[in-house]
This record gives C-alpha cells, sequence and structure tokens, in this order.
C-alpha cells in the first residue's frame, strides 16, 4: 500500500491562509504521527470557508475508509453473486454460463458485471500501479 494508512481527519478549525488562499489541511493521527497528508485549497474571496471546501476536505479524508470499505464489498458481492449462480446451477468453469439463462438472467449478470467492472476501476484508480 503506497498511500498513508488511515484514518485521516479535516480540522475546519485550522485552516491557514497561504498566498491569499485559504488550506485546509488533512491529517493523519495516530500513536506515533501526526502529520498533514493533503491541502485542499479555497478561492480568496472570503475570510470563511466555503462550504464546499470543507465537504471537498471531509471526503478526501474519508479517502482510506472508503477504499477498504469498497474493496470489502467487492468482495462481499463477488462471493454471493458467484454463489447464487452456481445455486441455480448457471454456472460453469467458474463463469456464468449465459446460454443456460432466460433473458432476465442474463441482463441481471451483464449489470452485476458492469457495476463490478466499475468497482474495480475506481479500486484501481486509487491504487498504484505496479
Amino acid at each position: 500500500m503506497a498511500h498513508t494508512p488511515g484514518p485521516w481527519f479535516a480540522f475546519n478549525a485550522d485552516y491557514q491562509r497561504l498566498h491569499d488562499h485559504a488550506l485546509l489541511p488533512i491529517f493523519v493521527v495516530g500513536p506515533e504521527e501526526f502529520h498533514t497528508v493533503a491541502q485542499v485549497r479555497a478561492g480568496s474571496e472570503d475570510d470563511d470557508l466555503p462550504a464546499q471546501t470543507k465537504d471537498n476536505a471531509r471526503l478526501i479524508a474519508a479517502a482510506p475508509d472508503l477504499l477498504a470499505a469498497l474493496k470489502s464489498a467487492r468482495d462481499v458481492v463477488q462471493e454471493h453473486a458467484t454463489e447464487l449462480l452456481r445455486s441455480f446451477c448457471i454456472i460453469k468453469d467458474d463463469k456464468p454460463d449465459r446460454d443456460s439463462m432466460d433473458d432476465d438472467e442474463r441482463a441481471g449478470v451483464t449489470e452485476l458485471e458492469s457495476v463490478l467492472a466499475e468497482v474495480d476501476a475506481a479500486i484501481a484508480k486509487a491504487e498504484p500501479t505496479s
């Protein structure tokens, strides 16, 4: 894992000004560490942080937890989908046997494969390439 392990936190009260822009830091807080992993930059128009900047900081701070949850959900969905297909005897060589499915079953499997592909793409986007 190349990214800094979570949890990460965004503290709205700790923003600072740099070159007329507000910077909201994202921190890692752990037993042996406390450091900034990212900063969200806001415009210079107001002294207060815009709501969108705070929302962006919260989303970034949640990234390690979201990635871990997405990986877990992907594994569970894949496992249960495979078991369900196997129980209906519509799996062949560990792959869905589309020839033995009706139109609704084929549509459901296609939708599931599409969603899992999106999940895999999102996970790949967040993880380092080797």
